[in-house]
C-alpha cells in the first residue's frame, strides 16, 4: 500500500518520533514467587477481539496511538490522517476527532491520548510539538499548548498538569512537565552517561516512555536504556534506577552508545536495542513494562515488530520478564495498558487486499513465570 511507505518514510526522516511512541484469572500475588515451576515469562490470556467499523470516508489510515476511554469507549489516532477516531467496546464507529492540518483542533501526527477525569482529553501532535485539549465526549476544541522540546506520544494528565515524554539534546533530559494554564514548564530525567556521551542517543534516543503510579511515584525508562526502569519522587529527582532483566528480547548492550554512533545506517541502529513502549502499574502494585524488538526494511519502507510483556515486583525484588505479545510481525500495530487489561490495537491486510483494524484485549497469567533477580543500577 503506497501510503504506508510514503507516512514511514516521513517518520524516519522525522528521527523516529512517529515510532517512539503503537481471560483467566491471572495470580500476582508475591507468594506465587516461590511455587513457580514452569520456566518463562508472562502469558497473556486472549479475551475479546473486536474489528473496529471502517468504511471508506471513515477508516484508520495508520495506527499511531490508542486510549481507552473512562466509558469504555476506544480512542485511535491516525498519524496518516491526522485525525482521532472513536469508537464503542463493541466497534462500533462513534465519530470523529480532528482533522489534518496545523489549526486550532487540526493534527499533522497525533500520537499520544490522554485523559482526564470523564470530559477532558489532551491529543499529542508529535511532529508539530503540540498538546490539544478537547471536550470529552463530544470534540470540542479548547485550546492547545505549544512545547519546545522533541516530544513523543507518551503523554499523562495529573494534578492539572500536562507530563509527557520529551527528549533534549540541550539539558540532556527525557521528560518534561508543563503547566497549561501558565506555559511554564520543567524538564527532568536527566540522561546517564551512556546516553549523554553519545551523539546518536542523545539525539535520537532520549525520550521516555512513563507511568504516573500510586503516591505520585513516576516510573519511567528512557528509550536509550530500555533495560533500566527509573523511579522518580515527588520533587521529580530519581530516586533509584533497577535493571530490567532480559531472556528473549534483544535488551541494551553495555556498550549500546559507541555501537549507536559507529552504526551505518537506522536499519542497524534499530537491531542494537529493544524500544520501550510502555510502562504501567497493574492494581496489586507490580510494574508491567512492554517492549519492541524493531527491524527496518527498506524499497519499501517498512518496520516489523516483535512485542515483549515484563513484569516486575519491586517489593520482593523479582521481575519474570520476556513473555511474548501476540502481534503480526507485518502489521502497524500500538499497545496500551487499561487497568490491568493489555489493548493491542492491529492493522491487517486481508487477502481481498483491504486493510482492516482490529483491537484484541488480553489479561497478565503468571502461573508459568520464572522469577529472576532485580538488581539496582548505580545513579
Amino acid at each position: 500500500m503506497e501510503w504506508c511507505s510514503k507516512f514511514l518514510a516521513r517518520c524516519v526522516a522525522a528521527s523516529l518520533i512517529c515510532l517512539s511512541g503503537c481471560a483467566g484469572q491471572a495470580d500476582h500475588s508475591a507468594s506465587s514467587h516461590s511455587t513457580q515451576v514452569t520456566v518463562g515469562g508472562p502469558l497473556l490470556v486472549p479475551g475479546d477481539s473486536i474489528r473496529l467499523e471502517e468504511t471508506d470516508d471513515r477508516f484508520i489510515g495508520r495506527v499511531s496511538g490508542m486510549a481507552v476511554a473512562p466509558d469504555g469507549s476506544m480512542l485511535v489516532a491516525d498519524g496518516m490522517q491526522g485525525r482521532v477516531a472513536r469508537f464503542a467496546r463493541d466497534g462500533r464507529f462513534i465519530q470523529m476527532y480532528g482533522r489534518s492540518g496545523r489549526g486550532p483542533g487540526e493534527f499533522v501526527a497525533p500520537t499520544g491520548i490522554a485523559f482526564s477525569g470523564d470530559t477532558l482529553i489532551g491529543i499529542v501532535d508529535s511532529r508539530e510539538g503540540r498538546v490539544s485539549f478537547l471536550n470529552y465526549p463530544e470534540g470540542e476544541f479548547i485550546k492547545s499548548v505549544q512545547v519546545d522540546e522533541v516530544v513523543s506520544g507518551r503523554i499523562a494528565l495529573y494534578k492539572d498538569r500536562i507530563w509527557l515524554g520529551a527528549q533534549s539534546a540541550f539539558t540532556h533530559t527525557g521528560m518534561l512537565v508543563v503547566d497549561p494554564t501558565s506555559g511554564e514548564s520543567r524538564v527532568f530525567l536527566n540522561y546517564p552517561a551512556s546516553i549523554a556521551e553519545s551523539r546518536v542517543l542523545s539525539t535520537r534516543y532520549g525520550n521516555a516512555t512513563f507511568h504516573i503510579g500510586s503516591r505520585d511515584s513516576i516510573f519511567a525508562i528512557l528509550r536509550g536504556a530500555s533495560s533500566t526502569l527509573y523511579l522518580i519522587d515527588e520533587q521529580l529527582e530519581v530516586a533509584s534506577a533497577r535493571a530490567i532483566p532480559e531472556r528473549r528480547r534483544w535488551g541494551a548492550p553495555p556498550d549500546l552508545g559507541p555501537r549507536m554512533d559507529a552504526a551505518r545506517s537506522q536499519q542497524e541502529e534499530f537491531r542494537l536495542t529493544s524500544s520501550p513502549f510502555g510502562v504501567h502499574q497493574l492494581a496489586n502494585g507490580h510494574i508491567a513494562v512492554i517492549h519492541f524488538d524493531q527491524t527496518l526494511r527498506l524499497d519499501p519502507v517498512h518496520i516489523t515488530n516483535e512485542g515483549w510483556l515484563s513484569v516486575l515486583d519491586l517489593s520482593n525484588g523479582v521481575a519474570c520478564v520476556d513473555g511474548s505479545i501476540p502481534l503480526s510481525p507485518d502489521n502497524f500495530a500500538t499497545v496500551k495498558f487499561a487497568g490491568d487489561t493489555l489493548y493491542t490495537v492491529e492493522q491487517a491486510v486481508l487477502t481481498n487486499g483491504r486493510a482492516e483494524t482490529f483491537a484484541r484485549m488480553y489479561s497478565i497469567d503468571l502461573s508459568s513465570c520464572e522469577w529472576l533477580p532485580i538488581q539496582e543500577r548505580q545513579l
